[in-house]
């Protein structure tokens, strides 16, 4: 039987409290918050907005490995944070989970691979507190049981998520080459008329 241990116990819940600027202005450092994760990580670059910061309140920056939540995505979709990632500010609809000790049972790949499964998913959406804008709070986040597989099949789950990432990856290049295709093709018939 496999044993469970409160997510609490083993990361720590990060709560974003930065918000972007809705265009990729480079004024300010980058920003991960509810679009990106969304988008898996291909939503156009956001900034730090520093007209809307709280005075004395300390951006959170984001760690390689670090697992980013959209506290108010019913979808509960999850980005794992990469070396290129790292550094940027934890967006304020968002939350993060960091590995707390270095002899942890759980895997970065796999923590962020649970996050992603349906028992995760069953979880959050019965988790999300509040009516206008539900989401899920780090308490409720902290309170959910993560199954401690074995170290050989944590690495298989990760080897599992990195096929399925190559895929979607190749498959989003596919289609964004087949819709700038499709633009310079109407663009030629459309000079061919006039």
């Amino acid at each position: 039987m496999t044993r469970a241990i409160r997510l609490d116990e083993l990361v720590s819940i990060l709560r974003g409290n930065t918000p972007a600027l809705p265009s990729g202005d480079p004024s300010g450092p980058r920003v991960i918050g509810q679009s990106e994760i969304v988008s898996g990580g291909s939503a156009p670059v956001r900034h730090v907005d520093y007209s809307r910061v709280q005075p004395g309140l300390a951006p959170v920056l984001l760690a390689a490995d670090d697992v980013v939540l959209a506290a108010m995505d019913r979808s509960h979709r999850s980005l794992l944070i990469d070396d290129e990632l790292a550094g940027a500010v934890l967006g304020r609809e968002c939350l993060a989970l960091r590995i707390a000790t270095p002899n942890s049972p759980i895997r970065p790949a796999y923590l962020a691979a649970w996050t992603r499964s349906p028992e995760f998913q069953t979880l959050a959406s019965a988790g999300m507190v509040g009516t206008t804008m539900p989401r899920l709070s780090p308490k409720t986040l902290g309170s959910f049981l993560i199954p401690i597989l074995s170290q050989e099949r944590q690495m298989r789950i990760e080897r599992l998520v990195r096929e399925f990432a190559s895929a979607q990856a190749a498959l989003a290049r596919t289609e964004n080459l087949l819709q700038r295709l499709e633009v310079a093709e109407l663009s030629g018939a459309f000079k061919e008329e006039l």
